[in-house]
């Protein structure tokens, strides 16, 4: 057994190493020296860098907890000031009481400075509480939040649960918040990406959710929305080749979502070309926007390592500036094919600069928020 993880082990190092684009010749190369716990434990971690040039950081503290933390220095080394940003909250039902852990935390600034964040509420017990999507606003750079707003509630049982939760703004100040969604399915299992809409910053929601894209038979999850010039693109898990794999669904921003997009359509792109076949699993994308155009997109996978999922590890594409041909593949972190990092982010540090975010017990202690600094360069 030993032998098997020290070989796994040396087969993650190896793919670790660069490699390169063939289209546009470029790739990361990771700062090894950047690479920060951001705090002793913590999951579901995302950051995003605030129009003062500062840094916030959210993520579940494995207390049923939401909470925020923050860093001015530029070099990512220090964080502080951690302020809760979703509570756990209690919730009673017809048959009793029950707690509701926020979970799978996002955050995004407005262009009027706005801080939204959004989290999914889970019961701690089945059949007594829903499973929500719930708001909240900071107008202070996250140092103090808002009440809470659960603006959509699902099903009391995870199979018709909803999950996942992502912001975007569009140009004409509109935000939107997309979420994977069991709801409408109670007896199949099937899974849609659904959207709700605030035409006034945040503070009032559309009531019924639009539907994005849809999969008969299968299950779209994990949405994660960017703009591209005139198009939304979302990066979702799609289960139509065999296990979750990133794909893309894209939509003009002048008349967003008016039809879902459906199994065969051709606004649904797989991001990774047919180089990995169907039993790979590579789930929970994340994709942004780099200041030059060019795209990026993380997921985790078990390429390359032991089978188990709950064994994944970060990985990060390179795409192009319509988030299309995604190559040089890389790992961020050297993660022990034993270990994990997993339910990763990546996120513009600055002009020059993408972290990645990953939750990993890379070192053997606790899972925790760790990032590391990479820079696109051609090859």
């Amino acid at each position: 057994m030993v032998g098997l993880r020290k070989i796994l082990f040396a087969a993650t190092a190896l793919f670790a190493a660069l490699s390169v684009n063939a289209q546009e010749n470029l790739r990361i190369r990771w700062d090894r020296s950047t690479e920060t716990k951001i705090a002793l434990e913590g999951v579901y971690a995302r950051i995003i860098t605030l129009s003062d040039g500062s840094h916030l950081a959210v993520y579940e503290d494995f207390t049923g907890r939401a909470v925020a933390s923050h860093c001015t220095d530029p070099e990512g080394k220090e964080w502080k000031d951690v302020s809760v940003m979703f509570d756990m909250i209690g919730w009673t039902g017809k048959t009793g009481g029950i707690g509701m852990r926020a979970s799978n935390p996002e955050v995004r600034q407005l262009s009027d400075g706005t801080i939204i964040g959004a989290c999914n509420y889970r019961p701690s017990d089945q059949g007594i509480g829903p499973y929500c999507i719930a708001v909240t606003r900071s107008s202070d750079g996250g140092h103090t939040w808002s009440k809470p707003e659960i603006i959509f509630e699902a099903g009391l049982y995870a199979r018709v649960g909803c999950w996942e939760p992502s912001l975007l703004e569009l140009p004409d100040g509109t935000v939107q918040i997309y979420f994977a969604n069991e709801a409408s399915y109670p007896s199949t299992e099937e899974q849609e990406i659904s959207m709700l809409s605030s035409a006034d910053g945040g503070l009032s929601w559309s009531k019924d959710p639009v539907t994005v894209c849809f999969r008969p038979r299968h299950r779209d999850g994990m949405p994660v929305p960017v703009i591209i010039g005139d198009e939304i693109v979302v990066a979702i898990e799609d289960d139509g080749r065999g296990r979750l794999q990133p794909a893309t669904v894209r939509t003009p921003v002048s008349d967003c979502w008016s039809s879902p997009v459906g199994a065969d359509s051709p606004e649904r792109e797989f991001c990774l070309s047919d180089r990995f076949p169907g039993h790979v699993y590579m789930g929970a994308p994340y994709l942004i926007v780099m200041p030059d155009g060019h795209t990026v997109l993380s997921y985790q996978t078990v390429s390359g390592r032991d089978s188990a999922w709950e064994r994944s590890c970060m990985e990060v594409a390179v795409g192009d500036s319509t988030a299309r041909n995604f190559g040089a593949l890389s790992r961020p972190f050297e993660v022990p094919a034993y270990r994990e990092g997993k339910w990763n982010s990546i996120t513009v540090w600055d002009d020059h600069t993408v972290v990645a975010v990953s939750s990993t017990n890379k070192d053997g202690v606790a899972v925790a928020p760790w990032i590391i600094k990479g820079y696109i360069e051609e090859y």
